[in-house]
């Protein structure tokens, strides 16, 4: 009886993760946005796109992506309208608003960039004086000493990288903060020479994440499944190869 009793009870304990691991997590509806290349663009295809697509897939989560501007991603992940959302970086303006898992989807740095023909060289944020007129992406972060300063600027806000790079041409704004990867390839994809434009100082490295909506019960298990894949990938070395893309 006893050796009954034990064996019921291994057979219970054997079985018992396989069962929670096999209840599925319904498919999980996520936002890209449209205006981020080579990470993301506006046919949902990108390095980032990449990464979460074979991240999910390796511990088998089901998905729906939906391409749209970055604000309006972040928008309909806070409100619940999406379960998750990406390329977000963690700062503490995002850190409040939505639930992050612990790996970031990939690294990259952002810097000050300037028309050619221009003399302005700011060394930091601080270093511009009040009423700069800066190019940002609407809804993008630039980090937490961006977000003390910005209050000074005069900001114009669009919503696609080669309008940034226009209105620097044009000399309707000073200076423009952009990822050195996107500023590199939108240049690229507009026929401008790499001098059109000038890098000056970093600005910040950003880590950059897939976030989850606070109002979606299943967001930290949702987060921790893209840990999981995540880790997955990076230890198959197709993460690698995924990023190698740049």
């Amino acid at each position: 009886m006893k050796l009954k009793c034990l064996i019921f009870i291994l057979l219970t304990l054997m079985c018992w993760p396989f069962s929670v691991n096999a209840e599925k997590l319904p498919t999980l509806e996520i936002g890209v946005e449209n205006s981020w290349p080579p990470f993301a663009n506006a046919h949902g295809e990108g390095i980032s796109v990449d990464i979460v697509r074979a991240a999910l897939e390796a511990v088998g989560q089901d998905y729906h992506l939906h391409v749209k501007p970055y604000a309006r991603v972040l928008r309909d992940v806070e409100s619940g309208v999406l379960g998750a959302g990406f390329n977000v970086s963690r700062q503490v303006s995002t850190e409040s608003r939505f639930i992050f898992g612990e790996r970031p989807l990939l690294q990259v740095q952002a810097s000050f960039f300037y028309a050619a023909d221009t003399a302005y060289n700011y060394h930091s944020i601080e270093d511009m004086p009040d009423k700069t007129r800066i190019a940002l992406i609407l809804g993008y972060e630039y980090g937490d000493a961006y977000e003390r300063q910005r209050y000074r600027f005069q900001e114009f806000q669009v919503a696609r990288q080669q309008q940034i790079v226009k209105m620097l041409l044009a000399g309707r704004v000073d200076v423009a903060i952009m990822f050195d990867e996107v500023a590199n390839f939108t240049l690229t994809s507009m026929g401008l020479p790499s001098t059109a434009l000038r890098k000056g100082s970093r600005n910040h490295i950003s880590d950059i994440y897939m976030v989850f909506s606070r109002k979606n019960p299943d967001a930290l298990s949702y987060a921790r499944l893209l840990d999981q894949g995540l880790l997955q990938i990076q230890g198959s070395g197709r993460y690698q190869q995924l990023l190698g893309q740049q």
